[in-house]
């Protein structure tokens, strides 16, 4: 029993010193130990404000990162907005100055046409539709229309090839009729090729690699009319009667060949008894 008080007395003083320091460190710290800090108040008065200096300059610095980032993102917008219109604008007017080169040189090439057309007519006019006649033929014969339903057929062609050779095109029409009724498969019994009805022979001369191609056909055929017309001077009976009977039977007869077919292609083109 007595053992046990003794130990509840040591406990109990020392629970009471332990509270004590916890209450008042400074009471069990040494005299000597308080003297010295004492002794040094300046690294005290040091030591407690330099946290306050890092707090003082880590305030702004926190308030800068934070302004940074917030703003960055506007910033980014921004340039990326500044970027794209410069982009649209640039595009726009890429596209608004090359679409008017374009049209500033069609309508150059336009009236460059114009105007060379016109000087080409000026200086040529006999080359304009009918008046593409060397040989006046127009004014001397009178040449036969051609049906409703051939007209237009192979206008372009005609035309080319009438300008080329000086032959009217109303002439060129009529003789495509009669020979071939505007047909380029037509072949006689004869053995005559195409719209213009060319023979062998002269498919060779004149330098046709297709009878049955119109263009190479009506080409054929004009050019081989208008060497007839050079020997005749122009007289265009004698002309057709070659170009149906052949040159040498022309000369064989001193004029037209007594052969009815002859003498019904000539009064079928030019309305001209021959038979007389």
């Amino acid at each position: 029993m007595l053992v046990g008080n003794i130990v509840k007395e040591v406990l109990a003083y020392k629970k009471g010193q332990i509270q004590q320091k916890l209450s008042s460190p400074q009471a069990f710290v040494s005299s000597r130990f308080q003297e010295k800090l004492q002794s040094e108040p300046a690294r005290e008065t040091k030591a407690t404000t330099q946290p306050a200096k890092i707090e003082d300059m880590s305030q702004p610095e926190q308030s800068t990162k934070i302004e940074t980032v917030v703003n960055k993102p506007e910033q980014s917008i921004n340039k990326v907005d500044e970027a794209s219109k410069p982009e649209e604008k640039g595009e726009t007017k890429k596209v608004d100055e090359a679409s008017k080169p374009e049209e500033k040189g069609e309508t150059k090439k336009a009236d460059e046409v114009q105007v060379a057309q016109k000087e080409f007519e000026r200086r040529f006019p006999e080359t304009k539709n009918e008046a593409a006649d060397t040989w006046g033929l127009t004014k001397k014969y009178n040449i036969q229309k051609i049906r409703s339903s051939n007209e237009g057929k192979y206008e372009d062609i005609i035309d080319r090839v009438s300008r080329t050779y000086g032959i009217p095109k109303t002439l060129i029409q009529k003789m495509i009729e009669v020979e071939s009724n505007f047909n380029p498969k037509t072949v006689s019994h004869a053995g005559a090729m195409g719209l213009m009805q060319l023979m062998p022979a002269n498919v060779k001369e004149m330098g046709v690699k297709n009878p049955f191609s119109p263009a190479e056909s009506i080409e054929g055929g004009v050019k081989e009319l208008s060497g007839y017309l050079k020997k005749n001077t122009g007289d265009l009976v004698l002309a057709l009667a070659s170009y149906n009977a052949g040159p040498g039977n022309v000369r064989k007869y001193g004029g037209v060949p007594p052969f009815k077919e002859t003498q019904g292609y000539i009064k079928k083109i030019l309305n001209i008894d021959v038979s007389k």
